[in-house]
Formats: C-alpha cells, structure tokens, sequence
C-alpha cells in the first residue's frame, strides 16, 4: 500500500511544497514516482521518518542536519546538540547588546579633548590587517609584535620607547591598523617585508583624550566616547596635508597606572 504526496502531508504534517523541495534534497524520496505522470507516493513506513524530520525543523534543527540524525536514528542527540548551539548564540547576543549598552552609556558622559604639541617623531610599523599581503600580517597584533621586533633586532634597531596602535585610511575606500615603534632613526635599508612601513610624524598639535585602563573592559570597545572627542575637536579645525590618522598608546599616569590614550593630528606646526 502507498499513499499520494497529499495522504503523505496530512499525516506527517509536512507541506506538499516542502515535501517537493525535501525530494529535491535527497531527503524524504518518495517510494515510488509514476513514470508517466511523475506523481510522488509515499510507503506507511516512511511516515515515522516523516514526523520525526518534521519536528527537529521545528525546533529549528537545519534540514541537512535533521535528514542526518534520521537516517543514524540521532534525533535526540541532534536536538540536543541545536540546542547548545542556540543557547551559545543567544550568550553572544546577550554581550553584543551589554557592550552597545556600555558604549550608549559613556556617550551620556561627554569627554573633552585636550591639546599638545608633539615633537617629530620617526617610527617604523607592522600592519597587522588579516588580508596583508603575501600571507604576511594577521589579525595577532601579538604577532605583529614578535615579528616586527624580531626584524628590528636584525638591522640593529632599537625601539625609542612603548609601541602604539595608528588606525589610517588605506587608498580611499580601506583602513589599516599598523602597531609603530618610535625610533631614533630610520634603519637606512628599511625593513623587508611587504608588511613593514616607516615614516615620521611631524611635529604638530594633537588633540588627545585620555581615560582609565579597566581589566573588565577586556574585549569591550571603549573608545567610543573618546573618539566622538576627537572627532569634535577636528570640527572647525583647517585641513591638514596629511589623512586623519588615529593614534592609540597606553601610557601611565603619575601613579604609574596604566591609561589609555587616543590621539590626533589637528594641526602641523
């Protein structure tokens, strides 16, 4: 005994349209096909896989998935693993909307940029972008800082002091994030590796902000405030020569606690 594709719907609760489309899949072929007509027929013993693909679609289970756990009579174990998957997801979710929530909250607490004259500054860098070149760079700045270093010790160059983090424009439609030493002076051969940059900040007026280093922000972007700071301190100021590039140090304050410090060009002197 067989039944049609409709018979087969109203028992197991499929669609005639799903069904099709399972068929289509590799899931759920029908027992027979009319040769002639192509009308699909189901066989009784197929109902049981029927409901059970049904009700781990349900419950949100992806159809490859579900067609699996049915075929090694896994349902349970599939279900269970859907759920985990959900409950992660839904973990993610829950930090995403406690970080927006974070950063709405500093915006309530405006911050106001101050000014400074910096003197020229040589440094060479290392981006650290994951679509760098040659398989070079990566996503690691902890990469980026062995290897930069490793390369600076190979030409006898010693970094001038602490490292920072430069956020540019790259082209006119990219950014890039490049982690820069100070230097004394430029090594006269450069260094290899399509990844390695130099250059000299000269001197000029830097807008900066300043705020406290929290072990609890670990992961949390805090520099939105900062930023819309800065932002605020360009308005009104005269074009520069040089494309708004974003500085990011950690330095101490005179406790000696680390701070965080964002800064930028407003001015060239």
């Amino acid at each position: 005994m067989t039944m049609n594709i409709g018979e087969f719907a109203a028992l197991t609760g499929i669609s005639v349209k799903a069904l099709r489309h399972y068929d289509g899949q590799g899931v759920l072929p029908p027992a027979e096909v009319d040769a002639v007509t192509g009308h699909r027929r189901y066989a009784p013993g197929q109902v049981r896989a029927g409901v059970s693909v049904k009700t781990l679609r349900s419950a949100g289970v992806p159809l490859p998935a579900a067609a699996a756990a049915v075929a090694t009579s896994s349902e349970r174990a599939a279900l269970e693993a859907h759920r985990a998957q959900v409950i992660a997801e839904r973990h993610a979710e829950d930090a995403r909307h406690a970080t927006a929530l974070r950063a709405f909250a500093a915006l309530r607490h405006p911050m106001v940029a101050q000014e400074r004259v910096a003197a020229m500054q040589h440094f060479i860098g290392w981006r650290v972008d994951a679509g760098a070149p040659d398989g070079e760079g990566g996503a690691d700045p902890g990469e980026g800082v062995t290897e930069m270093l490793s390369r600076m010790a190979a030409v006898g160059v010693v970094p001038a002091g602490p490292h920072w983090t430069s956020t540019r424009p790259r082209g006119h439609d990219d950014s890039e994030s490049v982690l820069c030493w100070p230097v004394d002076e430029l090594p006269p051969g450069g260094l290899v590796g399509q990844c390695a940059v130099s250059g000299t900040l000269p001197q000029r007026t830097e807008a900066f902000v300043r705020w406290p280093f929290d072990p609890a922000d670990a992961g949390v972007d805090t520099a939105v405030a900062p930023i819309v700071a800065l932002a605020e301190a360009l308005d009104g100021a005269a074009p520069t020569a040089s494309p708004i590039e974003i500085r990011h140090h950690v330095v101490r304050d005179q406790r000696d606690d680390p701070v965080m410090e964002l800064a930028i060009t407003v001015a060239a002197r």
